[in-house]
């Protein structure tokens, strides 16, 4: 499960807490009930100052929302060393932009 899709399962369970329909979170929020669907299903972002007021229309702390560190997705050994790799090779590179290019390139690969 990725950071969007659980920012929108912890929405959508302090709302159904809170006893609230998608129509009159999403009115608070000044969204349509259909963004506020995509938002709990985790297809579509949702801009800071909206979470703070659905954070408010639902008496819950913001944090509560935000998905923890742990479900957060981690950076695996192999891919640290890719890093790594890469960027000892780029340190000749000859921009900070060459750099961050060659190593999301050789991440992706």
């Amino acid at each position: 499960m990725d950071f969007y899709q659980k920012l929108g399962e912890n929405l959508k369970e302090a709302r159904i807490k809170s006893e609230k329909s998608q129509e009159a979170l999403a009115k608070s929020m000044g969204l349509s009930r259909v963004t506020v669907v995509n938002i709990e299903k985790g297809r579509q972002k949702v801009m800071v100052h909206n979470l703070v007021e659905a954070a408010n229309f639902l008496n819950v702390n913001i944090g509560s929302l935000i998905p923890n560190q742990q479900d957060a997705p981690k950076l695996n050994d192999d891919v640290i060393t890719k890093i790594n790799k890469k960027f000892t090779d780029e340190l000749k590179a000859n921009s900070v932009q060459d750099f961050v290019r060659a190593t999301f390139s050789s991440i992706n690969k």
